[in-house]
């Protein structure tokens, strides 16, 4: 893949990431192997839309350890309430009052925000 390729792959994807259209953008950013790109989808999915098992496989692609580990202690955690008999709605409220998920800087920068130009 040639670099211009890639710089255009890497400006769509960041065009449609801030049309809200996160799906699309995830692929482009993937082609272009761009992390910081996936990094902001991981976001998405993880902060905004609460749907860690999606962002798992985009932060372990992106090397995001931290993160990673992070879903990996939730699942740990939910698994054992289940296996104790705690039901999902029980677990989802003592998950959420223990630990609420806070946006990284990264992801409020980008979303939320209409007309977000990303410059590279």
């Amino acid at each position: 893949m040639t670099d211009k390729y890639r710089l255009q792959l890497i400006r769509e994807g960041n065009k449609f990431f801030n049309e809200k259209n996160v799906e699309t953008a995830k692929q482009y950013f993937m082609k272009a192997n761009y992390k910081d790109g996936m990094l902001r989808v991981a976001d998405y999915f993880f902060y905004e839309k609460k749907l860690p098992l999606n962002a798992l496989p985009l932060y372990m692609k992106c090397g995001s350890k931290e993160r990673v580990d992070e879903i990996y202690k939730r699942m740990a955690f939910a698994l054992g309430k289940l296996l104790q008999g705690n039901t999902k709605e029980d677990i989802n409220n003592e998950t959420t009052a223990n630990s609420e998920i806070e946006p990284s800087e990264s992801t409020e920068s980008v979303i939320g925000k209409e007309n977000t130009k990303i410059e590279i």
